[in-house]
């Protein structure tokens, strides 16, 4: 359907910066309003990190965190209306948590050369009486590269592994 919608998005971002690191601390509420339908607004509040480190001449840090409290107050179907699918989140209010973090080591190895390995997690979970699925997922990256004048060519290992309980199946 068709809708107008309203969006109050404000923020504040806290930088730190040295010679050898930047750190960057961000905090935002977004409230999101449909005119025709108050059913399907919805709000949020996110907490940011992301720090940038340079450990020596030749290994960088990049460190991250998020957090996220939403609430929605409509379900989220992936499906066309009439199909008889079950909408991925229970129709009516909910309030959710999800959280994660993530770190990345560069190492240049030799001229033209760059190794680099990341972690991340990542968590959700619903809150108070709401029902909903919990996520909890985990990853890891290893990869090599050689740079030429105008490019680049490398391979890349990939390990993610995620779980969902009480999820409903479509």
């Amino acid at each position: 359907t068709k809708s107008a919608f309203w969006m109050l998005s404000p923020g504040l971002t806290l930088a730190l910066a040295s010679p050898r690191n930047l750190q960057r601390l961000s905090y935002r509420y977004e409230y999101d309003f449909y005119f025709n339908s108050a059913a399907s607004s919805s709000s949020a509040n996110r907490l940011d990190y992301r720090g940038f480190f340079d450990l020596s001449p030749r290994v960088t840090l990049v460190l991250g965190a998020r957090a996220t409290q939403s609430d929605r107050f409509n379900s989220v179907a992936f499906a066309a209306p009439g199909t008889g699918a079950v909408g991925a989140v229970p129709v009516g209010a909910g309030s959710y948590l999800d959280a994660s973090g993530d770190q990345t080591l560069g190492i240049d190895v030799a001229e033209g050369w760059r190794a680099w390995q990341s972690g991340s997690l990542v968590a959700a979970t619903p809150l108070l009486d709401t029902e909903a699925a919990t996520t909890l997922g985990a990853g890891l990256r290893l990869g090599a590269e050689h740079s030429f004048l105008f490019d680049a060519l490398g391979v890349e290992g990939r390990a993610d592994y995620t779980t969902v309980s009480d999820g409903v199946r479509a």
